[in-house]
């Protein structure tokens, strides 16, 4: 819950990146986030131009608000959900549900490539067409490790846990080594 004191939004804010707010009576929730915490592979320095040349204004409850243009809004919402290894699957009828006609497809795959998330955006087609029989053109498919396919599809059909093994935490941290292939990703999420 939001806190009402001053000193303390500023804890909350400095240490952690988004709140879920749920409507328990209506199942809804939504997450606002404030900060991006993913662990790209790129400096900060590049990653802070890339989503300056990648926002758009709208308005919002009749405020104007900036948020990422829709390709890198899409590309978040893979690389957050592949981060986690789609535990939520509500994270993969996102994507499912996303107004696809609004993507450009030169700047998709330009992002996807600058973010390095070639592997991210394969496997999520591979979800895609797992669980939703749908072959998503932008969603192009590249080798990816088995782990890649393996490891979501597991952490989909489990009960979620809020305490793991330690075992879980190895293959975890495997995981989400192979989600990147680059050197700097993998010191990152270390």
């Amino acid at each position: 819950s939001w806190p009402e004191e001053l000193s303390r939004q500023k804890i909350l804010m400095d240490c952690v990146h988004h709140l879920a707010y749920e409507n328990k009576a209506n199942q809804f929730m939504v997450e606002i986030h404030w900060s991006v915490s993913e662990p790209f592979p790129l400096k900060a320095k590049v990653f802070n131009q890339i989503v300056g040349n990648n926002r758009q204004q709208i308005v919002f409850g009749g405020r104007e608000v900036t948020v990422f243009a829709p390709e890198l809004n899409l590309l978040y919402l893979v690389i957050h959900g592949s981060k986690h290894g789609w535990q939520r699957l509500k994270w993969l009828v996102d994507i499912k549900d996303f107004p696809f006609e609004t993507i450009n497809a030169d700047s998709w795959h330009g992002l996807v490539r600058q973010l390095k998330a070639e592997r991210m955006v394969s496997q999520t087609g591979f979800l895609l067409n797992y669980f939703f029989q749908i072959n998503q053109p932008l969603f192009t498919q590249i080798p990816i490790p088995r782990l890649l396919k393996s490891y979501p599809l597991a952490l989909i059909d489990e009960e979620v846990l809020l305490q793991r093994p330690i075992s879980d935490s190895i293959a975890g941290m495997r995981y989400k080594f192979l989600l990147c292939n680059t050197l700097s990703y993998k010191l990152r999420a270390f």
